[in-house]
């Protein structure tokens, strides 16, 4: 059985605090989770917002900035600081929402339970690799200069120091 969040009526804002910043706009994360966002107002600018009761009970709110400079939706959370990671993995998982479009998050967030991204893949094998073999790939990619071009480029620049 899947799990989802209901909609609920909310008046005030009072309480809430923003959680997390998600790179995708109201009408895409609306359309992927069913939700209808309404037209709204705070003290910086006209909004578009949802709340939100998940199956844990807890409230949330999505909220959408109309003339912030990028798109992007706070997750907004009225509780204790200590729920906070478990509020916005239920959330991520709920909604369908992709962790890798976080932009910004209150606290780190641990996802072990859910699959890697090809991303995440890539920054794990691109870590293990040695400092030679980073060296090797980039003279391999860059192919002009000669080595003392490339190694100018890998190796640290001299100090003001060193008189």
């Amino acid at each position: 059985m899947k799990r989802s969040a209901r909609m609920i009526p909310l008046d005030s804002w009072m309480g809430f605090e923003t959680i997390a910043v998600y790179g995708g706009s109201h009408e895409s994360i609306g359309a992927r989770a069913g939700l209808k966002f309404r037209r709204g107002v705070d003290d910086l600018d006209d909004t578009w917002e949802v709340a939100l009761r998940l199956p844990s009970g807890r409230k949330i709110a999505l909220v959408q900035h109309v003339h912030a400079p990028q798109t992007a939706t706070s997750i907004m959370f009225a509780g204790q600081r200590a729920a906070v990671q478990e509020v916005l993995r239920e959330t991520l998982e709920v909604l369908a929402l992709q962790p890798r479009r976080l932009q910004w998050t209150a606290v780190p967030l641990l996802l072990p339970d859910l699959p890697k991204s090809r991303l995440r893949k890539k920054l794990s094998a691109s870590r293990s690799r040695t400092t030679s073999q980073s060296v090797r790939a980039l003279k391999k990619r860059l192919r002009f200069g000669g080595r003392r071009r490339v190694a100018a480029l890998v190796s640290p620049a001299p100090s003001e120091d060193a008189d």
